[in-house]
């Protein structure tokens, strides 16, 4: 699969060649806030090339691709959500283990859209490893400043929550 040069620089150059010929892309599902009568996010939901269902493309998904899968399935989302103008909140799923080493997480990564569940995951993934992160344009979302809060009830050393 070829992959746009911003999203070869998203990701990690050596998963996306263990991609091979696997091809897919994302539809965006509304997730509704009924109450106040409006799309509260989207969830990016991964899809075959030719709109094929999910699991036709998670069938071909095995312990050597899964890192290059997520990573690219990420990088994907975010891009089309930007070219379809997306303009609020947005839900992307890490796979379970899709992190090969969080212990190693460490530098500084800046989210191309802020979103959510984004901004939740990767903040989770980092407070596993032993090194300093920092991530800029983080989602400042209420569930965000609470869940940092949370971690650091707990522990962890979040610095400067709620701000960007």
């Amino acid at each position: 699969m070829e992959f746009p040069e911003e999203i070869r620089r998203a990701a990690c150059f050596r998963c996306l060649d263990d991609l091979g010929a696997l091809q897919f892309s994302m539809a965006f599902q509304p997730i509704v806030d009924f109450e106040a009568r409006s799309v509260y996010a989207y969830e990016a939901l991964v899809r075959g090339a030719g709109n094929e269902p999910a699991q036709e493309v998670l069938s071909r998904v095995d312990h050597q691709n899964r890192y290059a899968f997520d990573q690219a399935c990420r990088a994907t989302a975010i891009r089309l959500a930007s070219q379809l103008g997306v303009r609020t909140r947005l839900s992307i799923n890490f796979l379970p283990n899709a992190v090969y080493q969080p212990k190693s997480l460490s530098g500084g990564f800046m989210f191309e859209m802020m979103t959510v569940g984004g901004t939740q995951n990767a903040v989770l993934a980092s407070v596993l490893g032993d090194h300093e992160v920092i991530w800029e344009n983080c989602s400042l979302d209420t569930d965000v400043v609470d869940m940092l809060r949370f971690l650091n009830h707990l522990g962890a050393d979040i610095q400067g929550i709620g701000s960007h």
